[in-house]
């Protein structure tokens, strides 16, 4: 599977709030544009991204429908910490 991954990592100047959400928009589009996972990954300050939205869950109790966020291992792959 090919995949976008949009991130911002602790320690690293990537803006507030307002100036990730910025971005998100354009990411959504360049991913359905290339026709690839969009995967995203905000630590740190202010907070992480899981803190505003919440991968939507199946009402059966399996987990996540749509799980926008980023795995560990894929990050640190990618030159995140």
């Amino acid at each position: 599977t090919k995949y976008l991954l949009l991130a911002c990592h602790a320690g690293r100047s990537c803006g507030g709030t307002a100036d990730r959400f910025r971005s998100l928009h354009f990411a959504v589009m360049l991913a359905n544009l290339t026709r690839r996972a969009l995967l995203v990954r905000w630590d740190g300050k202010p907070c992480a991204l899981e803190e505003f939205l919440v991968p939507h869950e199946a009402g059966d109790g399996r987990g996540p429908v749509l799980d926008w966020t980023a795995p560990w291992g894929l990050v640190s792959a990618a030159g995140g910490q």
